[in-house]
Order: structure tokens, then C-alpha cells, then sequence
């Protein structure tokens, strides 16, 4: 098997033009615990009783893949890289829209099972199954398909996205670092999008990833306090900051997102309000829409929240995870140094 470090090697040598990428935002997605979304829509939900559905649709779906799905869609060039087991490749990808941007990468277990209930009022209930351990072979083969990937377009992002298995070789979270060097070390910026331990987990000192994108909730539960005001929001993020990370990109829900930087300037952004259907795939649509204009370049910001408002917004009104065209995109207003105190409401 060639070795991540032999990998590493080959995807240092992408074409760059005077210290940057060609061309536009170019982004790989790995989304090491993908799934089968099962959405169901209901009337209504009675816990512990009969509920009879709508309509029902499954699909593949994991946060990467949904970033990357969003991407596409959009006109920018990415690949999604995420484990497979073969006998299911033909059912869940043959006949896929997006399958050519698809990097499945063969393993053992089944892909597991997610069930989205959305009610008529617009409330979503998610069931997820914990994602599936990896042996580490699998993992080594995960990584090296991604670095592969990163070297096939050029990247200038590299997003780790979704809930991280376990290694079976150690019993503990797959371990991150080594592909995040990689990434940095050829010169592509890494985006984490993930809760919780897993999020945790993923923050290096001494390997700052470039972004994060938690929601309210995920930022609160990772500074171990709840969070209400704008201050208290940006307190935290510039706390986050030093556990290991540049940018904290914070999804406020239907309040927007707020976007605070290495050198402590913020940045808000709120979408119009909108009828949600369902609430999955919001927060990964925003930062497609955020990367697919922010190659690094600071005056890219303004336009690239701009762009995540607006695909949040609009996926929130449909019933998939992600859209099936970017059109009608809501108007936004931007807001920026802190000039958005006060409580922030949902």
C-alpha cells in the first residue's frame, strides 16, 4: 500500500500560480461515517404511538457529502471521498447526479442508517446510528484516497466533515493529525465541520486547522457553557481559537452566522426569513456556500457569507438535505465589527 507520507509527496507538487491555487475555490470533502437518510414527512409526531408518513425518500448523505453535493450544484469543482462497502456502490451511487464527483473508498461494513421525521409545522427529529469502527487499514485507505484527491484538482480546501468512527487497531477516534499535515504541509487549508468529542478531538495546537463551522449549541457545549449574547458568542469562539483553530464560523440558525477571524475581526450575517421544512443539511449547505468563493483572499469573506446565508437559507425550505438548484436565494444583510449586540434568538 503507498503510505500517506508517499502521498503527501505527490499532492506538494499541484500547480500554483505566483503562491496561489489556479483558478476558483476547489474543495474535497471526507466524510469518514457516511449514511442512508431515510426522511419521512408527517403530519405529525406522536411519540409512542402509530405515525403514518407522507411521503418517504432515501438518499446517500453524510455532511460531506452533502457539502460537496451543494458545491457541485453551485459550479465549483470537488470530490467526495467516503467509505463504501462495494456490494452497496451500484444501489446507493450508479444512479446518483453527483456521482462523478464521488471518491468511494471499499469497506467491510455496511454504510449505516439515519431516519429524518420532519412534521408539517416544519420541526425536524433526527435518529442517527452511531457511525461504523474502521479497521486501520481502511482508515489508511480513506486518507490516501483523499490526499490522491486533493492532488486530482488542485484543492485549496480540504473539509473533514461529519462523525469520526473509531479505529478497531486502537479502539479511539480515528486519528486526524497526520492528514491534516498533510493538507497544510502541500498547502491546502483544512475545515472541520463536526460536534462534540469529535470536534474536540479534531482541534491540534500544534496543527491549527483553518475553519470551523459549529452551530450555537456545539459551540456552547464545547467552552462548557450556555451562550446568549453576541459578546458571549464571540468570547467563546476567540476561546476555541486557541485550542486550535483560525477561524470559528458560527451558524446562528435562523439568526445567520457569525464569522470571527485570526485577528479577532467579526463579521455577521443574517438571511430573511423563511418557512423551514427541514432543518439537516442547513449548516452544511452555509459552508459550501462559504467555501465555494473563499480561496484564502480576505476580501473573499464579505461574499462567501453572503453565499452561506443564502444556501442555508434556501435548503431549510426543502425537503432533502440539500437543494436541487440554487435559485431564489433569499436576501441578506451583513454586518460587521461587533456591531450586532444583544441576544441572539432562534
Amino acid at each position: 500500500m503507498i503510505s500517506l507520507i508517499d502521498e503527501l509527496n505527490l499532492v506538494a507538487d499541484v500547480q500554483r500560480v505566483g503562491g496561489q491555487r489556479v483558478g476558483r475555490s476547489r474543495v474535497v470533502t471526507l466524510t469518514p461515517a457516511p449514511t442512508v437518510d431515510r426522511v419521512y414527512q408527517l403530519d405529525g409526531l406522536e411519540v409512542g404511538g402509530v405515525n403514518r408518513a407522507i411521503s418517504t425518500a432515501a438518499f446517500l448523505a453524510g455532511k460531506g457529502i452533502n457539502i460537496s453535493r451543494c458545491l457541485r450544484l453551485g459550479g465549483a469543482v470537488t470530490r467526495a471521498v467516503f467509505p463504501l462497502r462495494p456490494c452497496e456502490r451500484d444501489g446507493l451511487v450508479g444512479d446518483d447526479p453527483d456521482r462523478s464527483c464521488f471518491r468511494p473508498v471499499p469497506v467491510r461494513k455496511p454504510t449505516r442508517t439515519n431516519a429524518v421525521l420532519i412534521t408539517s409545522d416544519g420541526t425536524t427529529t433526527n435518529v442517527n446510528q452511531a457511525p461504523q469502527a474502521l479497521s486501520s487499514d481502511e482508515w489508511e485507505m480513506l486518507c490516501v484516497a483523499t490526499v490522491r484527491a486533493l492532488q486530482e484538482i488542485g484543492a485549496s480546501w480540504l473539509v473533514l466533515a461529519g462523525a469520526l468512527p473509531l479505529d478497531e487497531g486502537t479502539g479511539t477516534t480515528v486519528d486526524l493529525l497526520p492528514l491534516v499535515t498533510a493538507a497544510h504541509t502541500s498547502g491546502v487549508m483544512v475545515a472541520v465541520d463536526t460536534a462534540g468529542p469529535f470536534l474536540r478531538a479534531a482541534l491540534q495546537p500544534l496543527q491549527p486547522v483553518d475553519l470551523i463551522k459549529p452551530n450555537l449549541e456545539e459551540l456552547a457545549e464545547l467552552v462548557g457553557r450556555s451562550l446568549t449574547t453576541h459578546d458571549e458568542i464571540v468570547r467563546a469562539a476567540q476561546e476555541v481559537q486557541r485550542l486550535g483553530v483560525r477561524t470559528v464560523l458560527v451558524s446562528l440558525g435562523s439568526a445567520g452566522l457569525l464569522r470571527i477571524g485570526p485577528d479577532d475581526d467579526v463579521i455577521a450575517v443574517s438571511s430573511a426569513v423563511v418557512d423551514a421544512v427541514n432543518t439537516t443539511g442547513a449548516g452544511d449547505a452555509a459552508l459550501a456556500g462559504y467555501l465555494s468563493v473563499c480561496a484564502g483572499q480576505p476580501a473573499e469573506h464579505h461574499a462567501g457569507l453572503r453565499r452561506a446565508a443564502s444556501w442555508g437559507a434556501l435548503t431549510v425550505q426543502v425537503a432533502a438535505a440539500t437543494p436541487s438548484r440554487l435559485a431564489d436565494l433569499p436576501d441578506i444583510t451583513l454586518r460587521t465589527k461587533r456591531s450586532t449586540p444583544g441576544l441572539i434568538r432562534h
